[in-house]
């Protein structure tokens, strides 16, 4: 029989933890509808006063994530999209707004 002998360690409470987080996420992310929303920098103030609870910048874009902002108060700003489970996952664990 063989076992994996990857040098990653993890303990129960790592796995506890790890598990918790995405029982949050799935929780927040489904009743809220979270948007993303890509904008050219002309729009990033406007975007910004909304309070986005994670922001990447990219090939002189950004991109903005939002929960609990009414989809056409963000429409008007620039390209409205559904992020995936991933891509939420990614920005709650990065800790917020960059």
């Amino acid at each position: 029989m063989l076992y994996d002998t990857t040098s990653v360690a993890w303990s129960l409470a790592d796995a506890v933890e790890l598990a918790g987080t995405i029982g949050a996420l799935l929780a927040v992310a489904r009743p809220l509808a979270p948007s993303d929303l890509v904008l050219p920098a002309d729009s990033q103030a406007a975007a910004r006063a909304l309070k986005p609870f994670y922001e990447h910048n990219t090939l002189g874009k950004s991109l903005m994530y939002y929960e609990g902002v009414d989809r056409p108060a963000l429409a008007g700003l620039g390209e409205l999209h559904t992020p995936s489970i991933t891509d939420l996952f990614v920005a709650k664990l990065s800790g917020g707004a960059a």
